[in-house]
């Protein structure tokens, strides 16, 4: 039987993925102090969906460019 928690090493998933996390919240706070109050609800929504997007491009640039060979061979 296949085990494929032998075969992967999961040390190296979590630092980037909790980076990713934080950037993500990062990105939505700023935009919710910014534009809670100035813009209706369903418009926010549907921006807020858009910013977090970009939240997570921001977060994956940084990791093709090494990154995440950093936190791999750190963790």
């Amino acid at each position: 039987m296949l085990d494929i928690s032998e075969s992967v090493n999961f040390n190296y998933l979590i630092a980037p993925l909790l980076v990713l996390i934080v950037v993500m919240t990062i990105f939505s706070i700023i935009y919710s102090l910014i534009f809670f109050k100035i813009l209706p609800e369903k418009v926010f929504i549907f921006f807020l969906v858009i910013v977090v997007l970009f939240g997570a491009y921001v977060w994956a640039v940084p990791m093709n460019m090494g990154f995440y060979e950093y936190f791999r061979a750190t963790f």
